[in-house]
């Protein structure tokens, strides 16, 4: 019987999973990306950048926002494309009647019509031009749908390196905590055999102190640098800590800046959009200019008309007799040409002709804004990839110095404050060596963003 129960169980809840999973499908992705985050960060093994890109994607808000926007301009699309083809719709008129003959002193008789109206657009001028714009908003929302992605995904590897840096940041207080901690309880037996004056001890406390201080804000920056991470992320917060791995090895830029700069004119969000408002703001000039030309419509009518109603003698019997109406075929040719509009024309093509230059101006402005922080990046990088080579050397000369201030110290000749100071070299020189690796993946980052390549066809080892 148990097993019985079980397996019922069993069934319901699959059922019901089954159920909730095909309807709210976009719902259980968004569980799902929550459920995969707190997993993994519920386990004891660093978290890849790679899965918190994947969860980013799944579960960032902005990137929904932006499909849904691009479902909004297709389906404008469809709605502009529609206005261009058979309308078809039910509908009744009344007008005068001029077949039945009547008396002199007779009010005019009426007819009234009920059935179906067919309306086709035989020349409308411009329509071509309102679709070209309309399937412009089109490929501008999905090149808008890649620009936040790639933000996301940005903001997610800044705040990775953030996350890295503020981890070794705390190792390093941490570390600098244990070795004062250590030196004051060697300090103190000094101390008591009469080795050491009592104000080294004093300065030994004081040093411990202060070392306490910094430990505490570089846990809190750790927390900081965490919660940033979670929100790029697009998930709630999380009381447990996120392990991160450590910083990638050093990419190196394949690609001149002049392929760079090649690069970006081909495939940047930005200049892509700034290219596609151009194209729509010329398809704008020939809209504007096509209302000068004929618009044709030709509407074929199609029901059942009452003819010779008076007015003043409306019987509801007679209304109501299908043997009064009369079956009634029909066509009505509509033809307009604008002849004068007072320059409403003219204004609008001049108009259009000033929002395509205005476009051209800021595509050449967006075009050398890019150029230039792509030239930025690039003398960044080279910067950067300096300050690592010196860090590294500095690191090496002040754990020499560290140990030779040390030895020194155990010997009786130097003093307390010599060996502090080596140490806080050593620290300094470590934490330069830090954010120089996270300015440095950071700048990859955005440069990759910039050009729109991932940094794997970007740069090599």
């Amino acid at each position: 019987m148990h097993g019985i129960a079980q397996k019922l169980t069993q069934t319901i809840i699959g059922s019901i999973l089954q159920m909730k999973i095909m309807s709210y499908k976009i719902a259980s992705v968004g569980l799902l990306a929550v459920i995969v985050s707190g997993t993994v960060f519920a386990q004891t093994k660093p978290v890849s950048l790679k899965e918190c890109l994947d969860i980013a994607l799944q579960n960032n808000p902005d990137i929904r926002l932006a499909f849904e926007e691009q479902n909004k301009n297709m389906a404008d699309y469809q709605f502009v494309k529609a206005q261009d083809r058979l309308q078809v719709y039910a509908g009744t008129n009344s007008s005068e009647d001029s077949s039945t003959v009547r008396t002199k002193d007779q009010l005019a008789l009426y007819q009234i019509f009920a059935g179906i109206y067919a309306t086709y657009p035989l020349l409308h001028p411009g329509q071509g031009a309102k679709e070209d714009m309309s399937r412009g908003k089109i490929n501008i929302s999905k090149i808008a749908d890649k620009k936040v992605k790639d933000g996301v995904l940005l903001s997610v590897k800044s705040a990775y390196y953030g996350c890295i840096a503020a981890h070794k940041n705390t190792e390093l207080r941490d570390r600098m905590k244990s070795n004062f901690a250590k030196r004051l309880v060697s300090i103190k037996g000094l101390v008591q055999t009469g080795d050491r004056p009592i104000l080294e001890q004093s300065m030994a406390e004081v040093s411990l102190s202060q070392s306490n201080l910094e430990y505490q804000k570089a846990k809190n920056q750790e927390k900081v640098a965490e919660s940033e991470l979670r929100a790029a992320m697009g998930i709630l917060s999380d009381s447990s800590s996120v392990l991160t791995e450590d910083f990638p090895e050093s990419y190196q830029l394949k690609y001149s800046i002049d392929e760079i700069n090649n690069f970006v004119d081909q495939y940047c969000t930005d200049v892509l959009i700034a290219r596609v408002e151009t194209e729509m703001t010329m398809s704008g000039i020939w809209f504007a200019r096509a209302q000068h030309l004929p618009v044709v419509n030709i509407t074929v009518l199609y029901g059942r008309t009452k003819y010779g109603i008076d007015p003043q003698h409306v019987e509801y019997k007679s209304l109501t007799d299908r043997k009064e109406w009369k079956s009634s075929f029909g066509f009505i040719f509509d033809a307009r040409l604008p002849i004068f509009n007072g320059g409403a024309i003219t204004a609008q093509t001049d108009g259009a002709i000033a929002d395509y230059n205005k476009a051209l101006y800021n595509e050449r402005k967006v075009i050398l804004q890019s150029r230039k922080n792509a030239q930025n990046y690039v003398n960044k990088l080279n910067e950067l990839r300096d300050q690592i080579e010196i860090s590294r050397l500095n690191i090496e000369n002040s754990r020499v110095n560290l140990n030779l201030a040390q030895r020194s110290y155990d010997s009786g000749i130097g003093s307390q404050i010599v060996v502090q100071n080596a140490e806080m070299s050593l620290l300094t020189a470590e934490l330069g060596l830090i954010t120089a690796k996270q300015e440095y993946f950071s700048t990859i980052a955005m440069l990759s963003n910039l050009i729109g390549l991932e940094e794997k066809d970007l740069c090599g080892k």
